[in-house]
């Protein structure tokens, strides 16, 4: 006997018992949602299985829609089971607020919901709790269930539909608690949702509670726009969810991003794989040992994580982030700087704090890959009439904002490859200053710049100049020549950092030259140019010395071209002569300093023989 067969009766009594495959009942005289005759009720005894109410006439969204009311209900608190490997296919009508005050669904496997088109609810399923911020607090703290919704996959991939697959908690909007209920304490596992637009959107009223094992693939992950105004974010754990395939969203066409706007957010592995992670608002978000990733995509414009919220705050400790040996001019991971003058949207207030937010990378493991190239994305996507998510500079993290690694970093491959790729221009405590020289003023000598005037080395020969720029419109320009004597005449401009044994010094820097011939001079003109590393002691005395490839001036200009492919086709960049430097140095025992030296010398034999070197987007990280 089905459960629809035991309410079509109309000879219950009182205390009667029934058995409707898995499902036990009773006949009560307590109200439930299910009444007979004689002000009679049945009541479930344990748990409710979902296919006893499946009589073979019923659609499986009336027959689902039925035991999903009965066990919903404030009157019951039975758990609402479902066999493992039916898949169950809705209509876009139909939708299901689960509460955590419920007995919830369950799967002891998977169970797959599907939708035959967008649901016009808004959602497909929804989490939310029972109690409004009026109810007495007891009420609102104490009667959540921990695990309301386990075993389900949502959605089908490659099935694009509009809407929410999974909403966690419930308000009128993003933004405010108005009508909103406390949804909190609870634990949602084993779930798979497929390509909604928004996969997952968390609303006000939610906090403490954990994800585990929920993997998404193919929509955004939304969230409250601010923590103060919507109750929102309280210790919120992800616990090893595999979150995959930004698909192009029906509502807006745009491609799925996880943002996090707000909220205290705590990651525990877990993957992003072809997934942008955007941290804005006032979000404070910690991974321990994530793992970002771009498997078999061959794009070029990738961006694997974002702090862009003007208090936002992020820390990544042990990050395995996958670097594709293709064509990349992105920067992988992006942090904005703190501005307290700003104010970009004209609201009248400051959009940032200049103390505020920040991105932590502690011992991030990533491979040495001579494609990337984000320092070559303007001159490409000028090439290719497109744009990339990059601020021309070859680090793993673009953008100014306060950077830090409070451990070494792991870079794969890196001294067979002798690929460096620095974290960031703005690493505290482990790059050197005015790396760009778009700070200082034109004809004057660069800012944290010290010019060596020992020996050989001739002083007042560097000023930055507006005359050409790899980036921005500074760089810096030294001039060398023939001093008469027997040494070469050399500029050496340097700066120190403090750096201790084992420590890796990576760095990158553009350079191009030019040649002048004064007083009718004829003849080449002649010389060498290269970055110097040396590693001092604590009386900055020189341990050992490791420089970068040494160009060679004999022709009048330099000359530079990039070379790359795209969509079965090669292209070649013209540089306008700017060199790429690469430089690479493990410090020794009793380091205490490592000073880089961007070095210029002249090998003509006239003083009226030229070389003007440009300097520019020098950046160097010890970690």
């Amino acid at each position: 006997m089905n459960v629809i067969e035991i309410l079509d009766k109309n000879d219950h009594e009182l205390g009667s018992e029934y058995e409707s495959g898995n499902t036990r009942w009773i006949v009560t005289d307590a109200e439930t949602p299910f009444s007979l005759n004689d002000n009679l009720y049945l009541k479930a005894i344990g748990d409710v299985y979902v296919e006893d109410f499946n009589n073979g006439i019923l659609t499986q969204s009336e027959y689902v829609g039925k035991a999903h009311s009965y066990c919903m209900d404030a009157t019951t608190n039975n758990r609402l089971i479902f066999d493992n490997g039916i898949d169950y296919t809705f209509e876009k009508e139909d939708s299901f607020d689960i509460y955590v005050e419920s007995g919830g669904w369950y799967c002891s496997g998977n169970c797959k919901l599907i939708w035959n088109d967008s649901p016009t609810s808004g959602y497909a399923v929804r989490i939310k709790g029972r109690f409004d911020y009026d109810s007495e607090y007891a009420s609102r703290v104490n009667t959540s269930n921990f695990e309301p919704f386990s075993g389900f996959t949502i959605g089908e991939y490659n099935a694009q539909r509009e809407g929410i697959g999974l909403q966690i908690g419930y308000a009128d909007s993003l933004t405010s608690t108005s009508n909103g209920v406390v949804t909190s304490k609870f634990k949602l596992s084993r779930i798979n949702i497929f390509d909604f637009d928004d996969v997952i959107a968390f609303y006000p009223g939610v906090w403490a509670c954990e994800l585990e094992h929920v993997h998404t693939m193919g929509g955004s992950w939304t969230t409250p726009t601010n923590s103060a105004d919507t109750d929102f974010g309280e210790n919120i754990k992800i616990s090893h969810c595999f979150i995959a395939d930004n698909h192009s969203r029906l509502v807006d066409s745009t491609y799925g991003t996880v943002s996090l706007n707000s909220g205290e957010w705590l990651f525990e592995g877990g993957s992003f794989d072809n997934m942008k992670v955007v941290i804005g608002g006032d979000a404070c978000v910690k991974m321990n040992n994530p793992h970002f990733e771009n498997p078999t995509s061959t794009s070029m414009n990738k961006r694997f994580l974002e702090v862009t919220g003007s208090h936002a705050y992020c820390v990544l400790n042990s990050p395995q982030i996958v670097i594709r040996d293709t064509y990349i001019f992105s920067n992988l991971f992006y942090c904005v700087s703190g501005d307290w003058s700003a104010d970009n949207d004209g609201d009248g207030y400051k959009d940032r704090f200049p103390f505020s937010g920040g991105l932590v990378m502690n011992a991030p493991c990533y491979q040495s890959r001579a494609k990337y190239r984000p320092d070559m994305a303007s001159r490409v996507a000028e090439t290719l009439g497109t744009s990339f998510d990059s601020d021309d500079t070859l680090a793993l993290i673009g953008g100014s904002g306060r950077i830090y690694c409070n451990s070494g970093a792991y870079v794969n491959s890196l001294f067979s490859s002798n690929k460096p790729i620095p974290l960031s221009q703005s690493l505290s405590g482990g790059s050197i200053s005015n790396s760009n020289f778009e700070d200082d003023t034109v004809g004057d000598a660069a800012n944290y710049w010290v010019e060596d005037t020992s020996g050989s080395y001739v002083s007042g020969r560097a000023v930055v100049s507006d005359d050409y720029a790899w980036a921005g419109t500074n760089s810096l320009k030294t001039t060398v020549d023939y001093n008469g004597g027997q040494t070469w005449n050399s500029t050496h401009t340097y700066q120190d950092i403090q750096c201790s044994r084992g420590q890796l010094v990576q760095g990158i820097a553009k350079c191009k030259w030019l040649t002048e011939l004064l007083n009718d001079t004829t003849g080449s003109v002649t010389g060498k140019i290269l970055i110097s590393l040396k590693f001092l002691d604590a009386e900055k005395n020189t341990i050992s010395t490791a420089w970068s490839k040494t160009f060679s001036v004999n022709t009048e200009a330099s000359e530079e071209t990039y070379s790359f492919s795209y969509d079965n086709t090669d292209y070649e960049v013209d540089c306008e002569g700017w060199k790429h430097c690469e430089l690479l140095g493990s410090a020794p025992d009793g380091t205490a300093y490592a000073r880089v030296s961007l070095v210029s010398y002249s090998t003509s034999n006239s003083a009226s023989k030229k070389i003007h070197t440009y300097w520019d987007s020098v950046l160097i990280n010890v970690i």
